[in-house]
C-alpha cells in the first residue's frame, strides 16, 4: 500500500521483552515436539509410535498457541483513497491480513462485554466495532484491557470524522464527536471523556 495522508494505520505497541522471550521459548519447544512426532512415527513400533505422535502433536499445538498469544501484534489499516480496510496480524516479520471494501461508516463504538473465564468472577472483554448501513458492523479490535480499546475507537472515529459511542459503562452510554473537539484530525486531546489516549 502506498502511504498517503489519507491512510490510517493503527498498531498495538511492540511486545515487551519478557513476552518475546516466552514466545521464542514456545516456538523452540514446538519445533522440538514436531521433531519428536517424526521420530515417534519412524522409530517406535505400531501403537507406541502412534501414542507418541498424538502426545507430541498436542504439545506442539499448545506451544504454537502459547507462542502466538505472546507474539502477535494486531494492526488496523484503512486505505481511504480506495476505501479499503484490513486487520493485519504480525509475528516478527511475517504478516497476515486481507483487504476488504470499506462501506460508508456511520459511527464507531467501544463496549464492555462479560465473558466466562475459569477462576474469574468478573471477567470482561472490550470490543471496538465500526457501524454502517442498517445496524451492520464489523469488529476490528478486542482487548481485555479497556484503555487500548477505548483509545483505538477514539482515534479511528477522529480520523474517519464520525461519531463514537462509548458503551464501556452500559448504564451510562456517551456519544462523542472527537473530530469536532480538535483543530486537526490527528490524535484527539487526552482529556476527551476523561479517559485519555495513547496505546
Amino acid at each position: 500500500m502506498v502511504k498517503t495522508t489519507n491512510d490510517i494505520i493503527i498498531s498495538e505497541r511492540e511486545r515487551p521483552v519478557w513476552q518475546s522471550v516466552l514466545a521464542t521459548v514456545s516456538y523452540v519447544l514446538m519445533v522440538i515436539f514436531i521433531g519428536l512426532m517424526i521420530y515417534g512415527v519412524y522409530e517406535l513400533p505400531g501403537r507406541q509410535g502412534f501414542k507418541a505422535f498424538v502426545s507430541c502433536f498436542n504439545c506442539a499445538v499448545f506451544m504454537l498457541v502459547f507462542g502466538l498469544r505472546f507474539s502477535v501484534v494486531t494492526s488496523i489499516c484503512f486505505d481511504m483513497a480506495t476505501r479499503r480496510y484490513k486487520k493485519e496480524y504480525r509475528v516478527g516479520r511475517v504478516k497476515f491480513g486481507r483487504w476488504k471494501q470499506l462501506p460508508e461508516i456511520e459511527y464507531v463504538s467501544v463496549f464492555k462485554q462479560a465473558i466466562v473465564l475459569p477462576g474469574e468472577d468478573n471477567a470482561h472483554m472490550y470490543t471496538v466495532n465500526v457501524w454502517y448501513g442498517h445496524n451492520q458492523h464489523f469488529t476490528i479490535y478486542t482487548k481485555a484491557d479497556g484503555k487500548p480499546a477505548y483509545d483505538m475507537a477514539l482515534f479511528i472515529a477522529t480520523r474517519l470524522k464520525v461519531d463514537m459511542l462509548d458503551a464501556t459503562d452500559p448504564q451510562n452510554k456517551i456519544w462523542i464527536m472527537p473530530y469536532a473537539e480538535t483543530d486537526s484530525f490527528a490524535l484527539p486531546p487526552a482529556n476527551i471523556n476523561n479517559k485519555g489516549l495513547g496505546f
